[in-house]
């Protein structure tokens, strides 16, 4: 089941059910109107919505650079 990190997949498929009903609609417009689907104001709440749900990399001591002396 898809949630709210694969909203840009849910975008692509709404925009290419709606051009199979004779209904043009724009990239940006089709993120607009699954983030309004997903009760966010805008597509920019919820693209960082999905930026603060990414895990993140956990840093080590040794994945620096070395230290070019």
């Amino acid at each position: 089941m898809r949630d709210f990190r694969d909203a840009k997949a849910m975008a692509h498929a709404l925009r290419e059910a709606l051009q199979g009903d004779a209904v043009d609609v724009s990239h940006s417009r089709s993120l607009e109107l699954i983030a309004k689907a997903f009760g966010y104001a805008n597509w920019n709440v919820l693209s960082a919505k999905i930026e603060a749900a990414r895990p993140r990399a956990i840093s080590t001591p040794n994945a620096l650079p070395p230290n070019p002396r």
